[in-house]
């Protein structure tokens, strides 16, 4: 089928008159779908599975970086998109988060780890309800292996508790153009089942992968190969056809190999995470091949290929489910119902009436009984896992004490080694444990789950499944077995020993702080006073120079003025009539100008040896405290030299003392710690670890199973309101049955989608 053909039949379909009606809204939907589809270059790969079925570590996975949260308590709440994109796009290692509501939408850099996108994708969020309130998120980054605008969808899962997980993940599904299914090692479930059938029906091209696999017990002859081959059968039991692609993966090997951030496996990890290592877990994960496939299927004219495929194959299952409904249509009109089928019909409503608040009784009865049954089998799982536990222990000491007596070296140093490696062998058991616990609590949340709905289906004939995984997050606490030593006089001086030679080197360093800035305040000090004799000797040296005081000077001065009477009148007629005479003139401005600069050199010295006096006086202020502060780190250094000194006459005693009782009887000393050591390690297992877990397991089924009651509910409402819909669609039947032009219509109208869509 061409490109062309596609678009004609799919504008048929949008304009078949026979569908202008709200009840196939559905069908109008899934041709618009295909419409944008064939318009869009981009090529959708969403990756699904079951609630928690490790989509988010697969894509981290396939990132090779530990982006996407997926603890067991985190799970993905909304769509996460992963686009590929150039890093010459402003958005590259930019992450978009879009809101429902009017909140505008906010871009985020590309966090380090998987905590910086917990609040926008997961159900951990505390700022927001991601369900309600987070579209989408868009996380933009360089794939290395293609250029070619691919994008994978993380999906929240069809069985996820949440409101609108199954919506949609359904969308998305709808959209993509092929589909990584991750399935669990246990196999498929019914849950499995539903979601393939509602794939098929959009997607043509799927790539089945196995998580895990590194959880499976090789030691009861699990393997790899056997899981793919019991897979394959099982799908081939449901219909899938032509030898699909298995592959088996452990996307958490293949994470922690690739993420350099990441250096445990596990928070019980203890094994140094080097480059060698990082090999060998990437080679385990066997995620290479899951790789090699999907950059495979994606080169240019294999993608080209894969999505023709796939919109001809959503193209031709809404054709045949248009023409369905029609044929159905026409099938309704045609029944005929006689007296008996129609009180068969309303005996079945009068029973689904007067059952249904009986039969949700019955099931919230069922799952309470249940949660006793795997309260009882669990707790009796871990006593006697914990008895175990404790007998290998008991071996091991025992073997391990009877080597000790023979050897001739420190006893201590035996027993701490043993406890050392007690601690290790006792988090390794721990950890095995918590997850074997998780696997029984998931397993046991599906049973019920599965089982509620077989008995739905029992009274309906038809239910969707929708289920939750347990939430297990075990907080082990440490076994208190640091108190086993027998000697904890001396651990306890040689701790305070220890902590004492801190305080002296912490002392020792004040004092030699102090007495370095006693030794440079007191030279300052000097240095000022040295100054301040200086400056007096400068300004008798400046007064000198101006030389002796000058004297005021005095000097005759000549002048003339006019003579008076007749003969000054008759003398200045003719040329005279002046006089002269004399006067003293005294001047003292050099005197003067000699005081002022003498005046001058008093104020201005005066002025600097009051600044430098005030610079003394705070030195010297200075100089005391440093003073006093070197006198008390001196007495500090000379009491915990004083302490130290004692204490370690008390060690030497108490060392003599110990290797005296060594020495006496060293195979009580060492049967006295064995007894100790196991009285610790039993009292641990049986009951603190016995205890946290019964307090755990309680915890959790009292917060689980009202999600898995609700959620049960759900569908049983749904079904049994689909149930009585179509048991009244029929019995109206009966009542107004239908006129022959009703047939007709009927008839005419499928005739002309097959025509149509011919």
């Amino acid at each position: 089928m061409k490109t062309i053909n596609v678009e004609e039949r799919l504008n048929k379909i949008l304009t078949l008159e026979q569908l202008d009606k709200d009840y196939y809204q559905n069908f109008i939907q899934r041709a618009k779908f295909l419409q944008e589809q064939v318009n869009d270059k981009s090529f959708r790969i969403t990756v699904v599975g079951e609630f928690s079925a490790g989509k988010s570590t697969f894509l981290n996975a396939l990132i090779g970086k530990d982006i996407l949260p997926h603890s067991v308590n985190e799970t993905t709440a909304t769509v996460t998109y992963i686009k590929n994109v150039k890093t010459s796009d402003p958005l590259c290692n930019k992450v978009l988060i879009e809101f429902f509501n009017e909140t505008e939408p906010i871009i985020i850099d590309l966090p380090q780890d998987a905590k910086g996108l917990t609040e926008y994708v997961t159900t951990m969020a505390k700022e927001y309800n991601v369900v309600q309130e987070v579209s989408a998120v868009t996380i933009h980054i360089d794939f290395p292996y293609t250029d070619e605008p691919i994008e994978f969808i993380d999906t929240p899962g069809l069985n996820g508790v949440a409101e609108g997980h199954y919506e949609r993940t359904r969308y998305e599904i709808q959209r993509a153009h092929m589909s990584i299914y991750l399935l669990p090692t246990r196999g498929l479930s019914q849950s499995n089942v539903q979601m393939y059938e509602l794939l098929k029906q959009y997607q043509s091209s799927f790539l089945f992968v196995i998580n895990a696999i590194d959880t499976l017990k090789e030691a009861e002859g699990e393997t790899a190969d056997k899981k793919i081959a019991e897979l394959r059968q099982q799908l081939a039991n449901i219909g899938v056809k032509n030898n699909p692609s298995i592959l088996g993966v452990s996307s958490l090997l293949a994470l922690t190999a690739k993420d350099h951030s990441i250096t445990k496996l596990s928070q019980y990890d203890s094994l140094e995470m080097t480059d060698a290592r990082r090999v060998e877990l990437l080679e385990r994960s066997n995620f290479k091949q899951v790789e090699e496939e999907i950059w495979q299927r994606l080169t240019n004219s294999e993608k080209e290929k894969l999505k023709q495929q796939n919109i001809e194959h959503k193209l031709n299952a809404l054709v045949q489910d248009i023409i369905t409904e029609f044929k159905e249509q026409v099938a309704i009109q045609e029944v005929e119902i006689d007296e008996r089928q129609l009180k068969e019909i309303e005996f079945r409503m009068n029973m689904a009436l007067q059952s249904k608040d009986e039969l949700l009784n019955n099931l919230h009865n069922f799952t309470s009984a249940k949660k006793t049954d795997i309260r009882s089998m669990l707790m009796d799982r871990i006593k006697s896992d914990l008895a175990e536990l404790y007998k290998v222990q008991e071996s091991k000491i025992t073997k391990e004490v009877a080597g000790f007596i023979k050897l001739q070296n420190n006893p201590e140093e035996n027993l701490k080694k043993l406890q050392d490696n007690l601690k290790q062998e006792l988090k390794k058991a721990e950890g095995n444990y918590t997850t074997n616990y998780i696997q029984i609590l998931t397993e046991f949340l599906n049973e019920v789950y599965e089982s509620a709905v077989l008995r739905i289906e029992s009274h309906y004939p038809k239910i969707t499944i929708s289920k939750k995984k347990v939430e297990f997050a075990v907080a082990l606490e440490k076994a208190n077995l640091e108190s086993l030593s027998a000697v904890k006089k001396i651990e306890k001086t040689e701790a305070t020993i220890k902590e004492l030679r801190q305080q002296e080197r912490n002392a020792l360093t004040q004092y030699t702080k102090e007495t370095a800035n006693y030794s440079k305040v007191k030279s300052e000090v000097q240095s000022l006073r040295q100054r301040k004799v200086s400056l007096t000797s400068d300004r008798q040296c400046e007064i000198q120079r101006l030389g002796k005081r000058p004297e005021i000077e005095h000097r005759k001065e000549s002048y003339e003025v006019k003579k008076g009477g007749i003969s000054g009148f008759f003398g200045r007629l003719f040329g005279g009539g002046y006089e002269t005479r004399t006067r003293t003139i005294t001047d003292d401005s050099r005197r003067k100008a000699w005081d002022q600069q003498e005046q001058r050199i008093k104020s201005q010295f005066t002025q600097n040896e009051a600044n430098l006096q005030r610079q003394i006086i705070a030195a010297e202020q200075r100089l005391r405290r440093y003073e006093e502060s070197s006198a008390e780190a001196d007495t500090r250094l000379q009491q915990l030299n004083f302490k130290l000194q004692s204490l370690q006459g008390e060690l030497s005693s108490l060392e003599r003392e110990k290797k005296e009782i060594y020495d006496r009887n060293k195979q009580l000393y060492y049967a006295n710690q064995k007894k100790e050591i196991l009285y610790a390690l039993e009292q641990y297992l049986t009951v603190d670890l016995a205890k946290f877990y019964r307090q755990e397991i309680e915890t959790i089924l009292n917060k689980e199973l009202p999600k898995l009651n609700k959620a049960i509910d759900e569908h049983y409402l749904h079904t049994y309101k689909g149930y009585i819909d179509k048991l009244q669609r029929l019995k109206k039947q009966v009542v107004q049955k239908a006129t022959p032009q009703q047939l007709i219509d009927a008839q005419q109208n499928l005739q002309k989608v097959l025509k149509t869509l011919a």
